[in-house]
């Protein structure tokens, strides 16, 4: 299934939630390849029926892409993201239920993901046949969102050969290192990758990762700071 809207409204995209539910309906129980495309999009809650659409069939998913580019900063969109102050919302995000909790279960092959601040991850169980795994991390509850989100699938991935991580603020990683090593906390041990081949990465996550296997990595950016 790929979808591809450019500056959609909020009917168009409710509309594409409808068509993928008929779509993943109709293909009972085969795994599914996905690929979602939004540009320009005004406002990010516009994108929520479409995303339970997909959550709701993350057991069956084999290929996964999710790509959406805002008519509005980043920055913008990750503190409308939050909601602290909201009674109703104990996790403190705009979207409250979009979790990842079964990921592809064993079949998932490829996940590539931009809106990491808007899913909550807390699978358990493994996904030996992951391959490739691109994600943008982004702060979490007063926290960088880094370590929360290779915690949440290093340990469930081991046979990665393709890791790709987008970083965003990260001066402010780099600075709640620092403050965590002066403060004497302990430091996460590096995750073992044994079969990863390439890495895509700014410099300072090179510390959270072992990968012996390693053929090739890419330089995300130098952050200002941190040399």
């Amino acid at each position: 299934l790929y979808i591809h809207l450019g500056h959609p409204s909020e009917e168009i995209l409710c509309r594409a939630a409808h068509f993928a539910d008929i779509c993943f309906a109709r293909s009972k129980d085969l795994p599914l390849t996905c690929a979602i495309s939004i540009v320009q999009l005004d406002d990010i809650r516009h994108f929520h029926p479409l995303m339970l659409a997909l959550v709701s069939r993350q057991g069956r998913w084999s290929r996964i892409a999710i790509n959406i580019s805002s008519t509005r900063s980043p920055e913008h969109d990750i503190i409308e993201a939050y909601t602290p102050n909201s009674p109703n919302n104990s996790t403190g995000m705009l979207f409250p239920g979009v979790r990842l909790e079964a990921a592809g279960g064993e079949s998932l092959k490829e996940f590539h993901i931009a809106v990491g601040s808007w899913v909550t991850f807390s699978m358990r169980d493994p996904i030996p046949e992951s391959e490739t795994l691109r994600i943008t991390c982004f702060p979490r509850n007063e926290r960088p969102g880094i370590e929360y989100t290779l915690k949440a699938w290093l340990p469930l991935a081991p046979n990665l050969t393709e890791l790709e991580v987008h970083s965003q603020f990260s001066v402010d990683n780099a600075r709640w290192e620092r403050e965590m090593r002066a403060r004497g906390e302990p430091f996460p041990e590096p995750f073992l990758l044994p079969r990863l081949r390439k890495l895509t990465a700014a410099p300072h996550l090179l510390s959270y990762l072992t990968c012996p296997s390693l053929e090739e990595y890419v330089m995300r950016s130098v952050p200002r700071g941190t040399i």
